[in-house]
C-alpha cells in the first residue's frame, strides 16, 4: 500500500531578489559618495561582503516545486484489510476509489476471482465470478 504525501517546495527567489536589490542600493550609495568619510570605504566593503555571502548562501540552497508523492507504507492491502474494522475497511475502499455495482437480477454481489484471491478474508454475500 502507498499513501500520498505532500512535499513542500523550496523557492528562495524572493530572498535572492531582496539581497540583489540591497547590493544595487549599496553600490548606488557608493557612487553618490555617501561613504566619503574616514572609514567609509571599509564600511562599504564590509557591507557588500555580507550581502555577497548571503547571496551565495541563498543561491546554493535547493530550488524545487511542491509535489505530491506516493510513499510505500510497508503494509499490503490484504494485511490492512484483515486488521481493519468495518469503518476502516470502508475507508480503505474509498481510498482506492473502488465502486460496487449491484444489479437486481443477481442475488448478492461478487468479486472477480483474481481480486477475491488477493483479499481472501473478504466476506462476499454472493458468489465469485
Amino acid at each position: 500500500m502507498t499513501v500520498r504525501r505532500f512535499i513542500p517546495g523550496e523557492d528562495h527567489t524572493e530572498q535572492l531578489n531582496h539581497v540583489t536589490q540591497a547590493m544595487r542600493d549599496l553600490r548606488e550609495e557608493k557612487c553618490r559618495n555617501l561613504f566619503d568619510y574616514p572609514g567609509g570605504d571599509d564600511e562599504y566593503a564590509e557591507a557588500l561582503e555580507v550581502l555577497v555571502d548571503e547571496r551565495r548562501r541563498l543561491a546554493a540552497l535547493p530550488q524545487r516545486p511542491s509535489a505530491w508523492v506516493e510513499v510505500e507504507t510497508g503494509q499490503t492491502f490484504a494485511d490492512a484489510w484483515t486488521q481493519a474494522d468495518q469503518e476502516h475497511r470502508r475507508q480503505l475502499l474509498l481510498g482506492l476509489k473502488a465502486r460496487l455495482y449491484m444489479t437486481p437480477d443477481i442475488e448478492g454481489w461478487y468479486l472477480p476471482a483474481e481480486l477475491e484471491a488477493r483479499v481472501p478474508n473478504l466476506a462476499c454475500a454472493g458468489r465469485s465470478a
